[in-house]
């Protein structure tokens, strides 16, 4: 047996070349960019998330530049910074948000020049000035950021086209990713009030009059990604409630939404993200973060009713006391 494990062991360790067609698919679903620091022009490896060189299944890679690829693989203390989990996690809202440009631009691909809306109009002005904005979101103060964020808030109203609110979205999603380089309580708030102001939402007390589109689901779940971002940083790395809480509602937003209208898919997405939360708070030992996402995902529910006993009061007044309420 001692023999055989031997030999088990040395053929795991052999890697084995993905086969051509896997890597090419794959890559070009990932637009040859790393899925956590979506930078784009950066050298990318594919990386085998179960560490197994056999499992050449595409579900089990994912595209991550070098530097992400020795994260990933280094091991730091007892466990590693990028977890197999949270890589898959990252590896999903790439690809999906990757196939959305994709599929906006064989629309626009489609359409005739002579016919072109005054939304598509509005959309390619709007896209070339979020963009310009979000360009220095990476090289500049908190401070600063937090008056650049105030340069998209014109590019939320709902007369520009959904192309528009993907640029914003992206943008804040990349600076979601900055949360755990010192990002400030007013920062993370305001990426989440301009998040929320982008989503299709007339009212979450009752259904929706109309049904959700498929172009909306998108927007959701990129809010989902933006709001797990901040969380799970803020968590992780700041240990500090008052951002985490800023994500949370983010998540509470949009599993509020997909609850009451139905959206069981979205609403999965949403619950997995909030279990995710409170089990590395639990982890860590951030006892106040976990009971807040705890009790935001029942209340988004709607579970909460009755349970009184659930409600973190002592966290809710340290929450205010920040926000300036006595």
């Amino acid at each position: 047996m001692g023999r055989r494990h031997i030999e088990e062991s040395k053929s795991l360790k052999r890697r084995l070349r993905i086969p051509e067609r896997v890597a090419t698919d794959l890559l070009y679903e990932a637009d040859r960019t790393c899925c956590i620091c979506q930078s784009p022009h950066r050298t990318v490896q594919l990386h085998h998330i179960d560490g197994n060189p056999n499992n050449n299944n595409p579900r089990n890679l994912a595209v991550l530049c070098l530097d992400h690829h020795d994260e990933a693989t280094r091991r730091v203390g007892i466990g590693r910074q990028l977890t197999p989990g949270l890589i898959r996690r990252y590896m999903d809202t790439w690809l999906r948000k990757v196939q959305s440009r994709h599929s906006s631009k064989a629309r626009a691909g489609t359409r005739s020049i002579t016919k072109c809306s005054h939304e598509t109009i509005l959309d390619a002005l709007a896209s070339h000035e979020i963009r310009k904005a979000s360009s220095n979101f990476m090289r500049t103060t908190w401070d600063k950021t937090l008056r650049l964020l105030t340069t998209l808030e014109p590019f939320t109203d709902f007369r520009y086209g959904n192309e528009s609110r993907m640029e914003i979205l992206d943008a804040l999603s990349c600076l979601a990713d900055r949360t755990k380089s010192g990002m400030t309580y007013e920062v993370a708030n305001r990426i989440v009030q301009l998040a929320n102001s982008i989503l299709p939402i007339f009212t979450l007390k009752g259904p929706a009059h109309k049904r959700t589109k498929e172009k909306d689901i998108v927007l959701f779940r990129q809010a989902v990604d933006i709001g797990s971002k901040i969380a799970y940083e803020a968590t992780k790395y700041l240990r500090d409630l008052h951002i985490a809480a800023a994500g949370a509602e983010m998540l509470w937003t949009v599993l509020r939404f997909a609850n009451v209208n139905k959206l069981n898919d979205l609403k999965k997405e949403a619950i997995n993200e909030f279990r995710s939360l409170e089990n590395i708070a639990d982890k860590i030992g951030f006892d106040d973060g976990k009971r807040w996402f705890e009790f935001e995902r029942l209340d988004a529910m709607g579970l909460n009713k009755g349970h009184s006993s659930r409600f973190p009061s002592d966290v809710a007044a340290k929450l205010l006391q920040r926000r300036g309420y006595r």
